[in-house]
């Protein structure tokens, strides 16, 4: 090979080895750059909210004594969240006086009642849409006591077939995650007033 030849295949060379260099430099100089122009990632803030609580005491069977607790909940956020949900969390009933007296009701898909949009396990909340959840008290402390027992009736409030004790307050507060992507929302503390009663049993 003549050595015109063989300085024109090296300066080939190194015209590629120089056009590769240039090209990976200014690779990285955009990747650089385009790292830098990225703002960093910021959880969204109000997006889903606990908006009311509400408890109302009834009865079930031959007048044994209930609190039903009913929440609802509202996309805050100005995007639509289409999701499948597991939804995991708990009401926490207190009695304000004696605070070693409370109830943990959990919470789950299975306490969504029929006007929150959920198909399946797939729930869809297009902004200002709502969601509500329900569930009920027995009376019964984590513990297993009875709080209806445990009211005071020295007021001797008697109705017919009932008696009814003193209004004690009692506090709710719940925990609740709905979609991942949203976290744990919470309410309360919020104060309710509850009136014990029971079926007379022989002289008062």
């Amino acid at each position: 090979m003549s050595s015109k030849i063989q300085e024109s295949w090296l300066n080939m060379f190194l015209m590629n080895k120089k056009t590769a260099i240039h090209f990976i430099a200014v690779s990285v100089l955009c990747i650089l750059a385009c790292d830098e122009s990225l703002p960093p990632y910021e959880q969204p803030e109000n997006t889903l909210a606990i908006t009311r609580v509400i408890a109302t005491q009834g009865t079930i069977g031959s007048g044994i004594p209930i609190l039903n607790v009913y929440l609802q909940g509202e996309n805050q956020y100005e995007e639509t969240f289409d999701d499948t949900v597991s939804a995991t969390g708990e009401v926490l009933i207190t009695w304000k006086d004696r605070p070693s007296l409370f109830a943990t009701l959990p919470l789950s898909n299975a306490n969504f009642t029929g006007t929150t949009p959920i198909q399946g396990s797939r729930l869809t909340l297009d902004p200002g849409d709502t969601f509500s959840m329900q569930t009920v008290w027995y009376f019964y402390t984590d513990s297993r006591e009875y709080i209806i027992d445990l009211m005071d009736y020295s007021n001797n409030d008697v109705r017919g077939d009932y008696e009814f004790s003193r209004p004690e307050i009692f506090t709710i507060e719940v925990e609740l995650t709905v979609y991942s992507q949203t976290g744990r929302l919470a309410f309360g503390p919020t104060e309710i007033e509850i009136i014990g009663y029971r079926r007379v049993m022989g002289e008062l």
